[in-house]
């Protein structure tokens, strides 16, 4: 079996899960391939601005800055290519029309490296969108150690 058609059993057993627990809404979040942003991504949102649904974030429309070649270009309404998104354009697309759970998705441009602040910071936006007062979160265990492999014996280095 093709690795493309496991992304898609992936996507069709998560969606039909999504559809058969009862669930009220459905928010998938994802990375965002930092080096693809357009120049008008860059800006950052304005400080002390309201969070109580996603829809009144003030967070542009993503768009990409990648056009798709051929039959993978997307038409005006179709989901935008998301580069480094893994599944999130593959299941945003794969709704059936009619689907009538409320979905969304939160992305964040990062880049490869320690993301933990960039992590904190999207639990934080995450929690303001689904309703829940969070200040502070716990890192796992598995981050404080051995992240990025053994660290480095700094006498090496006098």
């Amino acid at each position: 079996m093709s690795p493309q058609s496991k992304k898609q059993d992936f996507v069709a057993a998560l969606l039909d899960f999504i559809r058969t627990s009862g669930v009220g809404s459905a928010l998938f979040l994802s990375g965002v391939d930092l080096s693809n942003r357009t120049d008008s991504q860059m800006f950052p949102t304005l400080a002390g601005t309201s969070l109580e649904s996603l829809s009144s974030l003030p967070i542009p429309t993503y768009t990409s800055p990648v056009l798709q070649p051929g039959p993978a270009h997307t038409e005006e309404g179709d989901v935008p290519f998301i580069p480094g998104g893994g599944l999130t354009r593959r299941l945003l697309s794969s709704l059936p029309e009619g689907w009538s759970i409320p979905t969304a998705s939160l992305l964040q441009f990062v880049l490869e490296g320690d993301n933990r602040a960039d992590a904190r910071l999207f639990a934080a936006v995450v929690a303001k969108v689904v309703g829940h007062d969070r200040t502070e979160w716990r890192q796992p265990s598995s981050w404080r150690a051995g992240l990025f492999g053994a660290p480095h014996d700094q006498t090496l280095y006098g």
